[in-house]
């Protein structure tokens, strides 16, 4: 299942995602604890219940469940395998994050916004949002509170425009050419480029040695080492790659040998020791993003890995070293 970004998933890939957490709300939530999935079937005509066993066989191949069939479908049951497990332990996290929920929010409205442009309706109105595949989060609604505050944020920093209402949210919103050019780059709004911003992305810190009280940069007599601080925000944007990578690794969802799992499992590591250092050479940070990256479409599950991709040209951007 391609879950990158969370959002505008496919209605098959949703459709999965609601019986996985009607598996765990009937008690299962670990290995070899044995569901009845008979109240699946329940009610259903024979097209609707051949979708639900079709969507349970696509989450047995994915290696997610175990089903144990009869003859008929009411008497099907199943467990939860290890890597439904960790798929349901990260959706959980993922879902009760506050500030990631509202950081895809802002990111869908405006990819929603894109789209609709597309589709030749460039000023939507935005209650259809809510009925749109973009309002879907890992297969649970954003609130109407962060739609709203989505909206509102897009709009003062310039990503779309629209009408200010009495009250939350912003009618009739339309895109911007700001805007479009995130989409377009495959980035996200929260890792945009800090061009406009007076403030710098990093702080770059320069000991030199020589002879003289004050040397010019590349001056006779002077070495020069030149850091990059990590501020807690260069931090959260080099762990962000590491957490994505190591998550899609413990899936299995890219796809790797072997060997290319090793090398995955060293780049997290390479990725952690950059990001608890107070300062770091900008090769060093650099290698580690692009080793990163590198690893993440090596094998059959690449269009996965792309998300890897996105974080890694993100924090590249923002650490001033795209």
């Amino acid at each position: 299942m391609d879950l990158s970004g969370g959002f505008n998933l496919s209605p098959s890939v949703q459709a999965r995602l609601r019986l996985l957490d009607w598996i765990a709300d009937n008690g299962g939530t670990g290995p070899r604890r044995y569901v009845d999935l008979g109240p699946l079937f329940t009610d259903q005509d024979q097209d609707g219940a051949e979708t639900v066993a079709g969507h349970l066989e696509a989450l047995e191949e994915d290696g997610f469940i175990r089903l144990q069939k009869t003859l008929g479908w009411s008497g099907w049951s199943c467990d939860v395998t290890p890597r439904g497990v960790d798929l349901m332990e990260d959706l959980q996290r993922r879902r009760g994050d506050l500030m990631g929920r509202q950081q895809a929010a802002r990111d869908a409205f405006l990819r929603w916004l894109y789209d609709a442009k597309l589709r030749g309706n460039s000023s939507p109105d935005s209650g259809e949002f809510d009925r749109s595949d973009f309002n879907s989060y890992y297969g649970h609604t954003f609130t109407e509170t962060e739609v709203d505050s989505a909206s509102e944020w897009l709009l003062a920093e310039g990503y779309i425009t629209g009408i200010e209402v009495f009250g939350p949210g912003v009618a009739r919103p339309s895109i911007t050419p700001k805007g479009q050019k995130v989409v377009e780059r495959g980035t996200s709004v929260n890792a945009d480029s800090p061009e406009a911003s007076n403030v710098p992305p990093n702080i770059t810190n320069m000991t030199i040695t020589g002879s003289h009280n004050t040397v010019a940069a590349n001056s006779p007599g002077a070495v020069q080492t030149v850091t990059v601080t990590m501020t807690e925000d260069n931090r959260r944007q080099v762990a962000a790659v590491a957490d994505q990578l190591e998550g899609l690794v413990r899936l299995g969802a890219l796809g790797l040998n072997e060997q290319q799992t090793a090398q995955a499992e060293a780049a997290v590591a390479e990725l952690r020791q950059v990001a608890d250092q107070p300062a770091v050479e900008p090769s060093a940070v650099r290698r580690a993003l692009e080793n990163a990256k590198e690893v993440a479409v090596s094998g059959t599950g690449s269009a996965l890995g792309q998300g890897v991709v996105a974080l890694v040209t993100q924090a590249l951007q923002a650490l001033g070293l795209g």
